[in-house]
C-alpha cells in the first residue's frame, strides 16, 4: 500500500513543523504584534529560508512567492505585511530599544523595517540557537 505524506510548502509536514516550532520559540521574545497576518508571513518566511539551507537564496522566488501563493495574495502584499509587522514595535513602545532583540543585526533589521534582511538574520539566529535540534535534513517534495 502506498502512503501519501502531507506537505507544507512542498516540505514534509513533520520536518516543516520541527523548524517552524524553533522559529516560533525564537520569535516569542521579539516585540512584534503577533495578531497581524504579517507575523504569520514572517514565521513562514524564516522557516522556508532555514529549510532551503543555502547560503544564497532568492527570497522573492523561494520564500515570498510560495507564501503569496499559499495565502492567495500578491508578493507585494506579503512584503508590505511583513514590513508593517516589523513596524508594529512602535505600537508597543514609545522608544525602540535594541535590548528588545537577541542581537544587533536583528534589532537593526527590525527597527529599519527591512523584511528581507530581517528574515535572513533571524534565520541565521534560529539556526545557530537550535542547530542540534533541527539537524536540518529537510527535503523538498515539490519545487516552487
Amino acid at each position: 500500500m502506498h502512503s501519501t505524506s502531507r506537505t507544507i510548502y512542498g516540505v514534509k509536514t513533520k520536518e516543516y513543523m520541527k523548524v517552524y516550532n524553533a522559529v516560533c520559540k525564537c520569535l516569542l521574545d521579539i516585540p512584534l504584534d503577533k495578531s497581524l497576518i504579517g507575523y504569520t508571513f514572517i514565521k513562514d518566511a524564516i522557516t522556508l529560508t532555514i529549510i532551503n539551507g543555502e547560503d544564497k537564496i532568492n527570497l522573492l522566488k523561494e520564500v515570498l512567492l510560495p507564501i503569496s501563493e499559499r495565502h492567495n495574495v500578491s508578493v507585494k502584499e506579503v512584503d508590505k505585511s511583513i514590513r508593517y509587522t516589523l513596524n508594529s514595535v512602535n505600537h508597543f513602545y514609545n522608544k525602540i530599544d535594541e535590548s528588545f532583540y537577541p542581537n544587533h543585526a536583528i534589532a537593526l533589521a527590525a527597527i529599519e523595517a527591512k523584511p528581507k534582511l530581517f528574515i535572513v538574520v533571524i534565520s541565521e539566529y534560529v539556526k545557530s540557537k537550535y542547530n542540534k535540534i533541527l539537524k536540518l535534513k529537510c527535503v523538498r517534495v515539490n519545487n516552487f
